[in-house]
């Protein structure tokens, strides 16, 4: 990823730096980590190396004002009085914002009017299939995107070739990367396993003891669906009805589709990123007696705390999670027997330092984009999709679970008083505050991320 944007050297009055990594996750610019180590060198030494991590974004502007606007409500909240009265002494923060090629989804079924796209022609699928040319790693994957916009005209003609255009897509996703974190719960084994025909079966057709199954409301404006046997229940919209795994056509099952391998890919890169990137880069900036923390947002909290678990990656003072895009099982501790989550090892002791802080609400409908595919796959009853009692739930809707760390909370006002334990998952409820996956950058978010970095400090 190039950067082409002037770059500030400060945000918000915090001293400011920048980490771009190509996908193979290169460093792209060698001069930039040298730039961060010198924090340390400066009249006032950064005590604290505050690192923010992006997500399903390919706009480097966009990720850009995610870090403008934090730090902007972390200034606000340091330059409170209630901050004043209980801040920790010398304690001065510097910022990097880490800049990665991650990928959209489709995601304009998420927001209101959205659903209008859904099934109105062959145009949507193959223009998000041309969206998708500069996403995936395998060597193949253009040729393989040609050959699926030419299928996509076919499907509704002819739904056997669902079958036909997931196989072609599946191709699509190379070898997966190797290190923490690049196996978890999200029917990975399914995606790679499953016979194409089954999967578009599947992504067509409710599971045949299913009596749950999802019909769409047929008019758009009621935000609404109703299952079969209970009656109308509220939804979003009707876009995140069809989004969450349970399309109206072939075409629609082909775009969720694509939406799943999408998953994997970033997935994969976020790992690369991590362990041939930034795990390797923080080691070398990170200066005796600073103490390092790590933001990150949707697959970028995914890039954090692959980097966390990293072996090359210096211990961690804190880590915040902001609607994270991995299992609600991460950090589980035997979530089935012999099996811990595909993270423990971030929160190991001696790895962790500090608290995490766990941002989730079901006001996220994003963040369990897979896993409703994933429970589609695995037969999953509809009534469950996403929620804490299914296997297949994201972390940024249902906070870590079955995690002895775990402590549950809520997220608090700006003003709020944390009681946050060095080595602990703290979950914050955040349905008050936190509106949709994006909506991380409020002086309430900033006041919890403060005090898991300064729980150590303090």
């Amino acid at each position: 990823m190039s950067t082409h944007r002037e770059v500030a050297d400060a945000l918000s009055g915090y001293p400011y730096r920048e980490l771009a990594f190509d996908r193979t996750g290169r460093p792209v610019d060698p001069a930039q980590p040298s730039a961060v180590r010198r924090l340390a060198d400066q009249p006032e030494p950064i005590t604290d190396l505050v690192v923010m991590a992006h997500g399903w974004n390919n706009d480097e502007a966009e990720a850009a004002d995610l870090y403008r606007g934090l730090a902007a409500s972390l200034a606000e909240v340091q330059g409170s009085d209630a901050w004043a009265a209980a801040a920790p002494s010398g304690l001065r923060l510097g910022l990097v914002g880490v800049f990665w090629p991650s990928k959209k989804f489709a995601d304009e079924a998420l927001i209101p009017g959205g659903a209008a796209g859904l099934g109105d022609g062959d145009d949507v699928l193959r223009s998000r299939i041309e969206e998708l040319r500069d996403a995936f790693d395998a060597p193949a994957a253009d040729g393989l995107l040609t050959a699926a916009a030419a299928l996509s005209t076919q499907l509704d003609d002819d739904p056997g070739r669902l079958a036909e255009f997931v196989t072609l897509t599946r191709g699509l996703v190379a070898t997966p990367a190797v290190g923490p974190g690049t196996g978890d719960h999200d029917a990975d084994e399914l995606f790679a396993g499953l016979d194409a025909g089954t999967v578009a079966e599947r992504l067509l057709d409710p599971a045949p003891d299913d009596p749950l199954a999802w019909q769409v409301a047929d008019v758009a404006d009621t935000g609404r669906a109703a299952l079969a046997t209970d009656g109308p229940i509220g939804v979003p919209d009707v876009g995140t009805a069809a989004f969450l795994g349970l399309p109206r056509s072939p075409r629609d099952a082909a775009r969720r589709w694509l939406n799943f391998t999408t998953y994997y890919q970033m997935k994969q890169r976020a790992s690369l990123v991590a362990h041939s990137g930034l795990a390797p880069v923080l080691a070398d900036v990170v200066r005796p007696g600073q103490r390092l923390h790590l933001i990150g947002h949707s697959f970028g909290a995914r890039l954090v705390t692959a980097t966390a678990a990293a072996a090359t990656c210096p211990a961690v003072t804190s880590i915040s999670l902001l609607q994270g895009a991995f299992s609600h099982y991460a950090f589980a501790k035997d979530w089935e027997p012999g099996s811990d989550g595909a993270f423990r090892a971030a929160i190991a002791p001696g790895r962790l330092l500090g608290p995490m802080v766990v941002t989730h609400t079901r006001n996220d409908h994003a963040v369990g984009l897979a896993y409703a595919v994933a429970s589609r796959l695995a037969r999953q009853t509809a009534s469950g999709i996403g929620d804490a009692d299914s296997p297949y739930g994201g972390l940024g809707s249902n906070g870590a679970l079955r995690t002895p760390e775990a402590v549950e909370g809520e997220l608090l006002p700006a003003a709020g008083t944390y009681d946050l334990l060095p080595g602990h998952v703290h979950n914050l409820l955040a349905d008050d505050y936190i509106k949709d996956h994006g909506d991380v950058t409020g002086t309430e978010v900033a006041n919890a991320v403060l005090a898991a970095i300064t729980a150590v400090a303090r």
